[in-house]
């Protein structure tokens, strides 16, 4: 083989790696989106201890969610006592899980449609944007998408991610 050719196998090479990595996260389940970007949003134990009234808000969000989003209850405590706001935070999920169980009451939802239900709504959490939305599902025709959406009735809450300097100085 001469270098030419070498050249061009490494490339075929690489572009169907990038096409095999592109087709696994394209096909992800909301659940290992969320957990997976969970991941990069771990900062440090912001509080100790959460409320009790908090910890039974918490218990619920985990009893809605279970089928889709199985995460266990000490996961759930550990990310909220991560974020800077809880309150602020189980408040998001709280409006999530209102949409999700009246959407639900709409239809007979099998398991994958309720991973993606669970995933519009976690991404409307953060975003107004609502066209990329509805473009891509798979289980949602658009009608029941707009819907779906309908139904969240909180503001978009982008995610803040402070550095270490900030964190240090800021008080939880």
């Amino acid at each position: 083989m001469n270098q030419t050719q070498i050249i061009s196998a490494i490339v075929v090479v690489l572009i169907g790696a990038v096409i095999i990595l592109w087709y696994r996260t394209s096909r992800q389940s909301p659940y290992e989106a969320a957990k997976e970007s969970m991941a990069y949003q771990s900062g440090p134990i912001r509080h100790a201890e959460l409320p009790a009234s908090l910890i039974e808000k918490i218990q619920k969000l985990k009893e809605t969610f279970a089928e889709i989003y199985p995460v266990t209850h000490e996961e759930w405590l550990d990310g909220f006592k991560r974020d800077a706001n809880p309150e602020r935070e189980i408040a998001i999920w709280e409006y999530m899980a209102s949409a999700y169980t009246q959407f639900l009451k709409t239809g007979n939802f099998d398991t994958d449609a309720r991973g993606e239900i669970f995933g519009v709504l976690l991404t409307r959490s953060s975003t107004t944007d609502l066209e990329p939305l509805i473009s891509n599902l798979e289980y949602l025709n658009e009608n029941q998408a707009r819907s779906l959406l309908s139904l969240y009735e909180a503001g978009p809450q982008p995610i803040t991610i402070n550095n270490a300097q900030s964190d240090s100085s800021s008080n939880p």
